[in-house]
């Protein structure tokens, strides 16, 4: 094997490693500059029903207690056991959009949007799609998925070229294969990426329409300030009283 065949495959290998540490780099580029995303430990698609039916239960429970910092935390860790990572009140109000929406919990534009949460704006009693977050998402994914197109595009033609020169038929085939592979893994992850993104955020929008028009009668997270009634304090507290 000739010493341009070894740098032919030497830089075969690294281009590869090269895109990927720039995708990790960018990765934590967007950790550190851009708003907090919640590591997804769970699926709400892939929780099994009888798993969502008793997390949901117990959330039920824990809402007719008297809401203190603990039950909202208890709640909310029931949410991200069931893959739902968004502020309490915006959990309620998203099981009830489900429900009076008839939205089955395998639907593609929910998991969309479970998945790419960073595109909403979660006031206090709200929600709204940030438009500036999914136009950026957009541009990432794309920018990305071309520059890595045709950095493997041009790597790839370089090196099979010269193997198909030399006459390495071996060589050619495989890297023509790894080339070929990664180029549509690439594409794949960037259609997936978008795809995700663009569903996320029709759902969001519907989300957002329905909590406009349908507010919130009472909230689900009550007080905690409410001074206890004389019902509630006993005879001792009657007894205070009189």
């Amino acid at each position: 094997m000739s010493l341009a065949s070894d740098g032919d495959i030497i830089k075969g290998l690294i281009i590869p490693v090269a895109l990927y540490l720039i995708k990790k780099i960018m990765d934590w580029a967007g950790k550190i500059l851009g708003p907090p995303q919640p590591k997804r430990k769970y699926q709400f698609d892939k929780i099994p029903a009888d798993k969502k039916v008793e997390f949901l239960s117990q959330i039920d429970t824990l809402k007719e207690k008297v809401c203190t910092p603990h039950t909202l935390v208890q709640m909310k860790l029931l949410y991200e056991q069931l893959g739902i990572y968004l502020p309490v009140w915006h959990c309620h109000q998203l099981v009830s959009f489900m429900a009076y929406e008839n939205i089955s919990s395998l639907d593609v534009r929910l998991r969309g949007f479970l998945k790419n949460t960073t595109i909403g704006n979660y006031p206090k009693k709200g929600f709204s799609v940030n438009n500036k977050v999914v136009r950026r998402s957009y541009l990432i994914s794309i920018l990305f998925g071309l520059f890595s197109v045709a950095i493997f595009v041009y790597a790839g033609w370089d090196s099979i070229s010269s193997f198909w020169e030399s006459k390495e038929i071996g060589l050619f085939l495989l890297f023509l294969i790894i080339y070929a592979s990664a180029i549509i893994a690439v594409v794949g992850y960037i259609i997936s990426q978008t795809e995700d993104i663009y569903l996320g955020s029709k759902f969001g929008y519907i989300f957002e329409a329905w909590l406009s028009n349908n507010p919130p009668d009472n909230d689900a997270i009550k007080d905690t300030s409410v001074t206890t009634s004389s019902e509630d304090q006993g005879p001792q507290g009657k007894n205070q009283g009189s």
